[in-house]
């Protein structure tokens, strides 16, 4: 049994557990020692002076259970899944012990990107709309994430979140599935340059050539963010046209180079169809001695505008070369 199956058996299980806390009406029976040491809230509710760390139990009132179940998780395991489902209880008053459910457990650590970006090109509205809602869920389940681990001051499932977050994003970039996510992260203010809200911004930023300027998402930016969009939209802009501009200059200099290289090839043949005559004329002339029709001394000249013919300069008679 790996380190991460030891770790979900303890959470699933709850064996040794020494603190029960209370999520939406569900207890957790949780470890103390491993949940402490990684949530600066987690210790003060659960390993402080107070009534609740002296009985060993507590409530979580700002939590729901999904999303609680993802947290603790991540904090047992270093990752979570995002297709957890309600009848895979996590640590329960009424889980069971058996073993037996801890086979399929390796996959929870799978990247769920895999789902959104291998449907392929939906073959109708149906289609497109139920791809667009399993995106828009999946996203919204990394923010409840992100949220409660920002709550919970869980800095490295913050990051981890947000990570998951941007990778379903970026496998394809739909402004319709992102409104309600965007919107969560939006109404529960900044968290720094490496959030997810700046890092939100950041990805309207580089697909801004998608974001309709009387759609939903960008009148949710120009709400949250007026000053910032405006700013960054503006500068993306003048960068793509910059861009532009400058894939137009390289593509005139690569058709110059073309003609160039053209032009440098035609007259490397006709260097060498020159040298070739040359070479001819030269063994001709090494050769004879006489003009074979009028047998006079050989004077030898080269009409210009007869290419590829030498004249006697007495008789005039061709010599073909």
């Amino acid at each position: 049994m790996s380190f991460a199956e030891r770790q979900k058996h303890l959470l699933r299980t709850g064996e040794f557990s020494d603190f029960i806390l209370t999520v939406d009406e569900r207890d957790f029976k949780i470890h103390r020692s491993i949940v402490c040491p990684q949530s600066t809230v987690l210790h003060r509710l659960c390993a402080g002076n107070f009534k609740e760390g002296l009985e060993g139990r507590g409530t979580l009132p700002e939590a729901s259970t999904d999303i609680f179940e993802k947290v603790l998780e991540f904090v047992y395991t270093g990752e979570y899944d995002p297709s957890t489902t309600e009848d895979q209880n996590v640590a329960g008053d009424d889980t069971s012990a058996g073993d037996e459910t801890a086979a399929g457990d390796d996959a929870a650590a799978g990247d769920d990107t895999d789902s959104v970006s291998n449907q392929g090109a939906p073959e109708s509205d149906e289609d497109e709309t139920a791809s667009l809602r399993q995106q828009s869920k999946q996203l919204m389940e990394h923010t409840e994430v992100y949220l409660l681990a920002k709550y919970l001051d869980i800095s490295e499932l913050m990051r981890h979140a947000t990570s998951r977050f941007i990778g379903v994003a970026k496998k394809n970039f739909r402004a319709d599935a992102f409104v309600e996510p965007f919107s969560r992260v939006f109404n529960h203010g900044g968290d720094g340059d490496s959030g997810l809200r700046a890092q939100i911004l950041e990805l309207c930023l580089e697909n801004s050539e998608h974001l309709p300027p009387d759609g939903e998402l960008t009148l949710l930016l120009l709400q949250h963010e007026p000053i910032a969009w405006k700013m960054l939209s503006r500068q993306a802009h003048e960068h793509a046209c910059q861009v532009e501009e400058l894939a137009k200059t390289q593509l005139a200099l690569e058709e110059t180079l073309q003609t160039s290289q053209d032009t440098i090839e035609t007259l490397g043949q006709s260097v060498e169809e020159m040298t070739l005559d040359r070479d001819r004329i030269l063994t001709l002339l090494e050769k004879y001695d006489r003009c074979r029709n009028c047998e006079k001394d050989f004077g030898s000249y080269v009409d210009k505008h007869e290419r590829g013919i030498m004249r006697c300069k007495g008789c005039r008679c061709r010599h073909y070369t």
